[in-house]
């Protein structure tokens, strides 16, 4: 009875650590397969979640895992970020984050090929890859359940190597929400900016306009909580372009050396240009669903992501001009983040592709989906499902 009792222990003991590693095993190596989509040839990697590129390199992350591929290759698994015990830890568990849809654990920025800084578990890493240390330089006031993620994905480096982050928070009592400066390649954070309790539920994102040389900063999401500015000066001071209405709610925007252009993130959507030379605010297209992420490819052209109702990316020109890449079937599931499309994001030496990634949608959980840019007017998705959210 007792070698009985014993085997059966020991066998319900390999199961469990086999079925432990299968949860937070993760490959070493991605490859980029050719697929299909309709009009147009694709390459895809599966199961990534799309960072940063920078014409060359292409970082992504699974879980808490970041990824790099170099001048077209497969992606190689080279960091993994250890955040401290806690909640945190879930994000190991494969089934647990497909079940609540949750991909998007870390936000990554190179500072240089060989030293990154990561957003995840509450907190913000430098992480040395040659040495493979990790380094804590600070921590996020709003993260966890009942609080929000920290920060949304729009981090911004100007060109001093000043890196700026706003806080994202989903407390819905009046709160500050503060613009982050980190100095001495990300070592030293201080308080750049901080919106008075009640002006801001959170910052969409913050982001560094070349043409200008001006911080941008997004807010949201009520009427009186959306905004759109710029600061001259660092993040002291902000210039409000737009505010007091949910055209003013934007999660990306899109420099031209005339405009600022966005796509709003609310119920009825639009593709909205700020001219630079007059101030004046025009609608440029509706929109069927809402966008939280635009990434400029070359002078003239970039592309716009859809979310939730329609999960779609399309080619923005500059004169406003929308034409449709591809589409994905959206899967919307209680208790989940909606459906998303994530775009490349980073400097750019040299672009013969463009890249998304949709999440959360019917054909995939997360991928990333590149399109050579002399293919991509070749695309030909189907309609939206909806022309407006139902």
């Amino acid at each position: 009875m007792r070698r009985r009792t014993r085997w059966w222990l020991a066998a319900v003991t390999v199961a469990l650590a086999g079925a432990l590693a299968w949860e937070v095993h993760t490959p070493s190596q991605v490859a980029w397969e050719p697929v299909s989509l309709p009009g147009c040839s694709a390459l895809k990697a599966e199961g990534l979640v799309l960072q940063q590129e920078d014409g060359h390199t292409v970082w992504a992350s699974r879980g808490w895992d970041i990824y790099r591929s170099q001048e077209g290759g497969p992606f190689q698994r080279v960091a993994t970020l250890h955040p401290p015990a806690g909640e945190a830890w879930g994000g190991y568990l494969r089934t647990l984050r497909s079940s609540y849809g949750y991909q998007e654990l870390v936000e990554v920025l190179p500072l240089r090929p060989d030293l990154l800084l990561v957003f995840g578990g509450g907190s913000v890493y430098r992480l040395d890859l040659p040495r493979g240390t990790q380094e804590h330089v600070l921590t996020l006031r709003y993260f966890g359940r009942g609080k929000g993620r920290g920060v949304m994905s729009r981090i911004a480096r100007d060109e001093h190597d000043d890196v700026y982050f706003g806080e994202y928070s989903d407390v819905w009592e009046d709160h500050t929400i503060r613009i982050w400066r980190g100095s001495d390649e990300a070592r030293t954070w201080s308080v750049a900016y901080e919106f008075p309790a009640g002006q801001a539920l959170h910052a969409h994102g913050v982001q560094w306009d070349p043409h200008a040389h001006a911080l941008w900063v997004m807010t949201g999401d009520t009427d009186a909580q959306s905004r759109i500015g710029f600061s001259n000066d660092g993040g002291a001071h902000f210039e409000w372009i737009a505010s007091g209405n949910q055209s003013a709610r934007a999660c990306s925007l899109v420099f031209t050396p005339e405009a600022v252009m966005w796509a709003t993130d609310t119920e009825d959507n639009h593709l909205v240009r700020w001219s630079r030379s007059t101030h004046a605010i025009t609608v440029l297209a509706d929109l069927p669903a809402q966008s939280l992420y635009a990434e400029p490819l070359d002078e003239g052209r970039s592309l716009i992501g859809q979310s939730a109702w329609d999960a779609s990316v399309y080619l923005l020109g500059d004169d406003g001009a929308l034409f449709p890449v591809a589409r994905f079937t959206p899967e919307p599931q209680a208790g989940r983040p909606i459906p998303g499309m994530r775009l490349a994001r980073g400097a750019r030496e040299a672009r013969p592709w463009v890249e998304f990634n949709p999440l959360r949608t019917e054909q995939d959980e997360a991928a990333i989906y590149r399109v050579a840019m002399e293919d991509v007017r070749s695309c030909s998705p189907p309609p939206p499902r909806w022309t407006h959210r139902p």
